[in-house]
């Protein structure tokens, strides 16, 4: 009987807590237009990362610095630091759905645009691919979020790219 009335309240309890439920919804991107739209497309390692306030102490912007391998689109360059919304500073984080977060340490291909914080990612994370090691091989992934893909032509979600090998993707 007491174990029946504990289960009970704990019933009650959880059926009134606060449920929060984040999602995002991108429209999908062709391949084509992202390579198309991007200013560059480099293939990195992210060696560098310092967040910190914008200059109205609005938003947290983190700074990525990646030195780059190559330059598949673009003009070369030794490293790029890539601006991105979020991050953490001191005890104060904020986090932005749909926006690749870069550790140090990982490789990524990114497709840059200009913005007037500085090179960015375009198209948020559908402009953002980890580059990892496979049965000997590099392969390129797609980053997953929470965001939602919807092709807007045909008004359906759609599944984020499959990976490939890094030879195929650059092709």
């Amino acid at each position: 009987v007491i174990m029946t009335r504990i289960a009970l309240a704990l019933a009650l309890v959880l059926a009134f807590a606060p449920i929060t439920a984040d999602a995002t919804i991108s429209r999908a991107m062709k391949f084509d237009d992202k390579v198309e739209n991007a200013a560059s497309i480099v293939l990195g390692r992210c060696v560098r990362q310092q967040s910190q306030w914008d200059d109205a102490r609005k938003w947290i912007l983190t700074y990525s610095t990646f030195r780059v391998e190559k330059t598949m689109k673009g003009f070369p360059a030794q490293e790029i630091t890539i601006v991105t919304p979020g991050g953490t500073v001191e005890n104060i984080a904020q986090e932005v759905v749909g926006v690749p977060k870069f550790r140090e340490g990982d490789e990524h291909v990114v497709f840059v645009r200009n913005s007037h914080a500085g090179p960015t990612v375009l198209y948020l994370e559908q402009g953002a691919y980890r580059v990892m090691k496979e049965d000997g091989d590099r392969v390129v992934k797609p980053l997953v979020s929470t965001a939602v893909l919807v092709d807007t032509q045909r008004g359906m979600a759609v599944a984020p790219e499959s990976v490939r090998s890094l030879r195929d993707f650059e092709n």
